[in-house]
């Protein structure tokens, strides 16, 4: 018998935005959108986050989006209560301090910040040279 596939409703969504002036790997990315995603988790749950429960418990879908460090930095000053800014120790692929991913809170779509509808999804990266 073939499992009939369910259709979900995503009510609540989280959204990241990777810089594009930064060339980092794929794995970089992914280790600094997770910085991201846990500083928002651990500081939802520890203030019973209401949209973060309802996010949590509706398949915590992600949207991964890129930007050039400027508008990074106009999401920052827009949303600074919607925003985590990652920034790097600068140990591998980007120098120190460097800014390269905006975290957004799980936020209901109506709460959707309309900055980020004429941003483009991350695509993917091509292997690059690690500094050390």
């Amino acid at each position: 018998m073939a499992q009939q596939q369910q259709s979900v409703t995503f009510t609540h969504k989280q959204w990241f935005v990777v810089n594009s002036d930064l060339k980092l790997s794929t794995g970089k990315i992914s280790a600094q959108i997770g910085h991201g995603a846990v500083h928002w988790a651990v500081h939802c749950m520890e203030n019973k986050d209401e949209d973060f429960k309802k996010w949590f418990h509706n398949h915590q879908p992600k949207i991964i989006l890129q930007e050039k460090e400027s508008g990074l930095r106009r999401l920052l000053q827009l949303y600074p209560t919607l925003t985590y800014p990652v920034v790097d120790t600068g140990k591998t692929e980007c120098k120190p301090g460097s800014l390269t991913v905006v975290a957004f809170k799980p936020l209901p779509l109506e709460k959707y910040p309309p900055e980020l509808a004429g941003l483009s999804l991350l695509k993917e990266r091509k292997p690059i040279k690690i500094i050390h």
